[in-house]
């Protein structure tokens, strides 16, 4: 069974909107859809019909500091989120919310990295030690 049916990659918000009047189905907008599309595979979450990604819409994917505040769009990354000066500038609390949603997964690449480097060294020392054991 499919978790949906279409997948729409609108390139401007024209496309997007358009696309969001002339679906009479469900729909769902993602930007990024880990949580989503986890929640769909695990039956979390009905099946759609309809997923419009929003990630290529200029509009939705910039963060920038305008005349009325700080613009956030919705398709912008955490990451980009957390390592833009704008933020800690201008919405430090959003900032220190970011780490901690992404702090987890840092700390997940962490132990992954970590276990790997330590695999590396074990391996690294045990064959040191068959080149000298071959001397």
């Amino acid at each position: 069974m499919s978790l949906w049916k279409n997948y729409l990659l609108p390139q401007s918000l024209t496309d997007a909107l358009q696309a969001l009047t002339g679906i009479h189905v469900t729909v769902r907008l993602i930007a990024g859809g880990t949580d989503l599309l986890l929640d769909l595979q695990q039956g979390r979450q009905e099946p759609v019909d309809t997923l419009i990604d929003i990630t290529r819409i200029p509009e939705l994917t910039c963060l920038e500091l305008r005349a009325d505040g700080l613009f956030i769009g919705a398709g912008v990354p955490l990451d980009e989120i957390i390592a833009s000066p704008l933020i800690r500038q201008h919405a430090f609390a959003v900032y220190e919310a970011c780490g901690l949603i992404g702090g987890l997964k840092l700390e997940i690449l962490q132990h992954s990295a970590g276990m790997s480097l330590m695999l590396y060294l074990q391996e690294m020392d045990r064959l040191r030690c068959w080149h000298l054991a071959r001397r």
